[in-house]
C-alpha cells in the first residue's frame, strides 16, 4: 500500500466514515487516490465515486471487511491512467453483487493477481462484453484461465515487442465485445488457446492486419473468425501473399477460397504475359452473419481456369472515404488493370431489391436505387457480359435487381428466384452458367440439385 502524508489521511478519514477498522495504510491509499484524481479535474465526482465504491462493500450489519477492500484499493492504484474507469467498474460491479461473497472473493483474488493497468483493461473489456454475467467470476476455472490469458498478453517480450503486444490487446478487446464470444470457461479457454497460437506464429504485420479488419468490421466479423481465416491463409499461401491479397483486394475471408483460387488471383494480378482469356471480376461481401458464403468461394474452382480473375471483398457499394474501396471503384480498377470485364459474380445476402455487402445502411447495399450510377460503369464491361448474383431472391420476377443488371449493361443474368443455399457454376461453349439449389437442399440425402435460377437473357 502507498504510505502517504497526513493530508492524505485527512482525505482518507473523510472517505472512510464508518470503516474505522481500516489500516492507516488503507486510509492513506484512499486519500492518495482521491488526490490523484482531483488533479485530473474530476472535481467533486471523485469523492462521490470513491464513497459509493466503499459503501458497496459494507454489509447490512456494518462496515465491510477491510481485508476485502484493501486489494481492491491496490487494484485502483495500479490502474494508473485508468483509475477513473476502474473505480466506476468496481462501483457498478459491487452494487450488483454485494450480497454474493463468492463473487466478491473471486474479484479480490483477481485484483491481487492482476494489480496492473493491463489487468484493469482486461476487466473493463470483459465487463463491456454483451454476454457478460458477473457471476462467472465465482468460477475458479474461469478466473484461472482469465488471469493466465492476461498474463500472457502482458508479456511484451514473448510477443516480440510493444507493438505486437498492443495489437494483441486490441484483438482481445474486440473479442470481448463480440456478441458471439461466450464469457464462460469454455469461451475463455478457447480464446486463450488462440492467443497462445498467435503469440507463437503471427508476426507484427499479421496482428496489425487483424486489428484493422476487426476495427472495420464493426461486429460483422468476430475475432475468432478472423483468427481462423488468418491461420488458414498462413498454412496455404503464406504470410507475404496473404498480406498482399488483403491490401490489394481486401480479402480477409481467406478460407472461402481454395489455395488454387487465391494463388491464381495473385498470379493473374502480376502476370506480364498476354492472355486471350476473358476477365472474370468476382466481388464477395464482408458481412456474412451466418457463414453462408464459405461454400460459394470454393465453387470458383469449377470455372476459374477459363478466366483471368480479379477477386475482391468489400463492404461498400459506395464510400465517401478514399481509403475504403467501394464496389464502384473496384469495377473501374478491374477495367484499368485487366481490361473490359466479360463476366462478373457478385456474392452477398440479398432480397429482390438489393445485395448486402457490408453494414445495413445505404453505403452497404447495391440496390435498385443505384441504377444510374451502375449504368455509368457500362463502359467497363464487354458487350453482353454475364452477371451471376449469388444472392437470395435477386431473381424474383421481372422487376427484381437481377433484371436491372440486364437492362443497364445489356447483360445475360443468372440470379436465384428464392432463398438459395448453394450455386453451381459451369463453363460451356465459351459462356458462364449458374444454377441454384433451394434453401436447405444441402442437408438432404441424396443431394438433388434443382435449377431455381431466373435467367434474364440480354436485351436484343
Amino acid at each position: 500500500m502507498v504510505i502517504s502524508t497526513n493530508n492524505d489521511v485527512v482525505y482518507g478519514n473523510r472517505m472512510c466514515r464508518g470503516l474505522s477498522c481500516l489500516s492507516r495504510e488503507s486510509v492513506a491509499t484512499i486519500g492518495k487516490i482521491e488526490d490523484d484524481l482531483s488533479k485530473e479535474n474530476t472535481g467533486s465526482q471523485t469523492t462521490l465515486i470513491l464513497e459509493r465504491t466503499i459503501d458497496c462493500f459494507r454489509n447490512n450489519s456494518g462496515p465491510g471487511d477491510p481485508a476485502a477492500l484493501e486489494p481492491l484499493l491496490h487494484l485502483i492504484v495500479a490502474a494508473g491512467p485508468r483509475k477513473k474507469e476502474s473505480i466506476a467498474f468496481l462501483d457498478s460491479f459491487a452494487k450488483k453483487n454485494k450480497n454474493d461473497p463468492a463473487i466478491l472473493r473471486a474479484l479480490i483474488a483477481l485484483s491481487k493477481k492482476m494489480g496492473t493497468s493491463d489487468g484493469v483493461a482486461a476487466l473493463l473489456a470483459l465487463r463491456d462484453s454483451p454476454n457478460f454475467k458477473p457471476g462467472i467470476l465465482a468460477n475458479e476455472a474461469f478466473c484461472r484461465e482469465f488471469t493466465q490469458l492476461v498474463g500472457n498478453l502482458s508479456d511484451k517480450n514473448a510477443w516480440g515487442g510493444q507493438e505486437s503486444s498492443d495489437h494483441a490487446w486490441a484483438i482481445l478487446e474486440s473479442a470481448f465485445l463480440d456478441r458471439k464470444f461466450r464469457p464462460d470457461y469454455s469461451g475463455i479457454k478457447e480464446l486463450a488457446s488462440q492467443f497462445a497460437e498467435m503469440r507463437g506464429r503471427f508476426s507484427p504485420r499479421i496482428l496489425k492486419l487483424m486489428v484493422k479488419e476487426l476495427s472495420e468490421a464493426k461486429g460483422n466479423m468476430h475475432a475468432g473468425e478472423v483468427f481462423d481465416n488468418i491461420k488458414y491463409a498462413l498454412a496455404t499461401i503464406g504470410e507475404q501473399m496473404a498480406v498482399h491479397l488483403n491490401n490489394r483486394f481486401g480479402i480477409i475471408y481467406f478460407s472461402r477460397y481454395s489455395k488454387g483460387t487465391l494463388e491464381q488471383a495473385y498470379n493473374d494480378l502480376h502476370s506480364t504475359e498476354a492472355s486471350n482469356k476473358p476477365v472474370l471480376m468476382i466481388v464477395f461481401n464482408k458481412n456474412d452473419y451466418n457463414g453462408a458464403f464459405y461454400w460459394a468461394g470454393k465453387k470458383l474452382d469449377d470455372i476459374r481456369e477459363h478466366f483471368r480473375i480479379a477477386l475482391y471483398e468489400t463492404k461498400f457499394e459506395s464510400s465517401g472515404f478514399p481509403s475504403q474501396r467501394s464496389y464502384y471503384s473496384l469495377v473501374k480498377d478491374t477495367w484499368e488493370k485487366y481490361g473490359r470485364i466479360g463476366s462478373t459474380i457478385i456474392a452477398g445476402h440479398g432480397d429482390p431489391d438489393s445485395i448486402l455487402l457490408g453494414d445495413n445502411d445505404d453505403e452497404g447495399h447495391i440496390s435498385k436505387s443505384d441504377r444510374l450510377r451502375l449504368a455509368k460503369l457500362g463502359f467497363c464491361f464487354a458487350p453482353q457480359p454475364t452477371v451471376i448474383l449469388i444472392s437470395c431472391s435477386t431473381g424474383r420476377g421481372p422487376k427484381a435487381i437481377g433484371a436491372m443488371f440486364r437492362d443497364i449493361w445489356g447483360a445475360r443474368v443468372f440470379a436465384p428466384k428464392e432463398d438459395a443455399a448453394e450455386a453451381e457454376l459451369s463453363y460451356k461453349d465459351g459462356a458462364l452458367y449458374a444454377k441454384f439449389g433451394p434453401a436447405g437442399w444441402r442437408y438432404q440425402m441424396p443431394l438433388l440439385f434443382t435449377n431455381m435460377a431466373n435467367y434474364y437473357p440480354p436485351n436484343q
